[in-house]
């Protein structure tokens, strides 16, 4: 392509908040990506918040099957066959079954963290490490890992 002129171009991308504003702390200089962010309880209905609230509907821990399936079709004209009501509720157990995981993972993790420090605060007051292992139900090995004293 032939030009008359010298050009210089500086093409970026910019933010431009369609709905509420988000600081974005990615670079703007190259591709990013798009950002939405999905509310715990379900939008109004409205176009407003049309996208928000049918992913909402899809993804969110506080619905039923059954109301999921009904905004689907009544809001959004989405038929509900039986082939995807079951892919449905195979989607809500599934998110179900890992919300539940992460809990027990969690109280998991803040239950060692307690005996964690319970060991230490038991051994930096003179205890033995056989009566530490005792009362919190862990091997002599494994406190002295915890106090690294291995």
């Amino acid at each position: 392509m032939n030009m008359d002129e010298c050009i210089w171009n500086y093409i970026h991308l910019t933010n431009d908040a369609i709905m509420a504003n988000h600081e974005w702390k990615g670079k703007l200089d190259i591709l990013n990506i798009v950002l939405l962010g999905l509310p715990n309880d379900l939008p109004e209905q409205g176009e407003k918040y049309k996208l928000h609230r049918m992913l909402n509907a899809l993804f969110s821990l506080g619905l039923t099957s059954d109301e999921r399936i009904d905004i689907l079709e009544n809001e959004y004209s989405i038929p509900a066959r039986t082939e995807f009501r079951e892919e449905l509720n195979a989607m809500c157990n599934l998110s179900q079954g890992i919300l539940e995981r992460g809990i027990e993972q969690g109280e998991s993790r803040g239950e060692l963290k307690k005996a964690k420090e319970t060991a230490l605060k038991l051994y930096k007051k003179g205890w033995d490490l056989s009566d530490i292992a005792e009362l919190l139900n862990y091997s002599k090995e494994v406190i002295s890992g915890w106090l690294d004293l291995s």
